[in-house]
């Protein structure tokens, strides 16, 4: 766990999915970030709900994911965004 971001993984341990929680009645935020739990360098994020792949970035132990553009215009619709990726 990272504030309102959870984690979970495949029986295997190579692939991990991050739920991060959205705020209540808020807009979904243009980037999610967490702390730990880093992405494979190179691999892919693929957003759960959508199958698409995200753009993201590491800065240290910090990973920062942008939220694709359609989802910004929800509105308190959304309660979590799940992601799925390879872990180093």
């Amino acid at each position: 766990v990272d504030g309102n971001t959870y984690f979970t993984q495949s029986k295997d341990g190579t692939v991990l999915y991050a739920l991060a929680k959205m705020p209540l009645n808020g807009a979904v935020p243009a980037a999610i970030e967490w702390t730990g739990n880093l992405p494979k360098k190179g691999s892919k994020m693929k957003l759960l709900q959508t199958g698409k792949y995200v753009k993201w970035t590491t800065s240290g132990d910090k990973v920062k994911v942008m939220v694709p553009e359609a989802l910004l215009k929800t509105f308190g619709s959304i309660p979590a965004l799940a992601f799925e990726y390879s872990v180093q």
